[in-house]
């Protein structure tokens, strides 16, 4: 049994132009030139199913507290070199105060990594993280302010908004 398809042949602006092709194709041979008109080209080709164009404002706003997750481990990671190369380098034992200090940087680092993640799915428990992290970083300045202030204006009001 023979189908009818139309021919697309994309464009350079991204729209698809639909012109009638009246040659049937057979069922047991497929052209890649030839698609079914039943399904759109623009959800074809988006795969994940996301928008195109802006980021939603709790994207922005998981972006952010990655970022800032990132700072954090490197901020700790430079610490930690300061404190322990002299120790290893004199062949004692690190300090109990470095041992402290890199199981802080752990959990914490891990922490901002995982409310990331949460933003980033909406998840509730990660807003009211999201939120508590924003007011801790308050009197970080300048850097920590500006962040915070960010955060507190994104997740609580601007939440549900879209891009």
């Amino acid at each position: 049994m023979a189908q009818e398809f139309d021919r697309i042949e994309p464009t350079f602006n991204g729209g698809p132009i639909q012109t009638p092709s009246r040659a049937p194709i057979a069922d047991a041979t497929f052209d890649h030139r030839y698609r079914p008109t039943s399904v759109p080209l623009e959800v074809a080709s988006n795969l994940r199913g996301k928008r195109q164009g802006r980021l939603a404002p709790y994207e922005k706003a998981g972006r952010v507290i990655r970022l800032m997750a990132w700072v954090t481990a490197a901020i700790f990671v430079g610490i930690g070199a300061a404190v322990g190369f002299p120790a290893f380098a004199s062949g004692k034992y690190p300090p109990r105060e470095f041992i402290g200090l890199a199981a802080f940087a752990v959990v914490i680092t891990g922490a901002l990594f995982c409310v990331a993640w949460g933003v980033f799915r909406r998840r509730t428990w990660a807003r009211v993280a999201g939120v508590i992290y924003g007011v801790i970083s308050l009197p970080v300045f300048p850097i920590g302010t500006m962040v915070g202030i960010y955060l507190l204006w994104i997740l609580p009001f601007r939440w549900h908004h879209e891009a």
